[in-house]
């Protein structure tokens, strides 16, 4: 099965971690499988993870593209501190709103909604944190 995710993928970290999942889950789902092809079940357990790894990894790359951000293979943690260290100088409004709207993928009125503002300061927050995480005027 890691083989094949793997193959899916094309990275073997992802494709153990899926695997590893795929055994979990099936552990927990145990009790309501009843008979048939166990094979079958389990690929179609990692058929279904590996559907949200997909839809995943496109909410990130369109939160990478909207950032302006380049897909990057972090292969150091100190990498990864200094390009996300930006985040952490941002005013904390204005990183909440970014949060939920790129990482998070929700939509202004959904952001508005949880901060208790209205759509057109989230939308402004969104646009003040962009600015700052790109060096521009706030």
């Amino acid at each position: 099965m890691r083989r094949w995710l793997q193959r899916e993928v094309g990275d073997r970290e992802t494709a153990t971690d899926l695997t590893a999942e795929t055994f979990a889950r099936a552990l927990v789902a145990m009790r309501r499988q009843r008979g048939g092809d166990q094979r079958a079940w389990l690929y179609g357990i990692a058929r279904h993870l590996l559907a949200d790894y997909r839809r995943h990894e496109r909410v990130e790359r369109a939160a990478r593209e909207r950032l302006a951000m380049p897909s990057r293979d972090w292969t150091t943690y100190d990498d990864a501190e200094t390009e996300v260290a930006g985040l952490d100088e941002l005013p904390a409004p204005e990183r909440a709103a970014l949060e939920l709207h790129v990482v998070d993928d929700l939509p202004y009125d959904a952001v508005a909604q949880r901060l208790g503002i209205t759509p057109g300061a989230a939308r402004m927050r969104v646009h003040r944190a962009l600015a700052r995480l790109r060096g521009g005027a706030q």
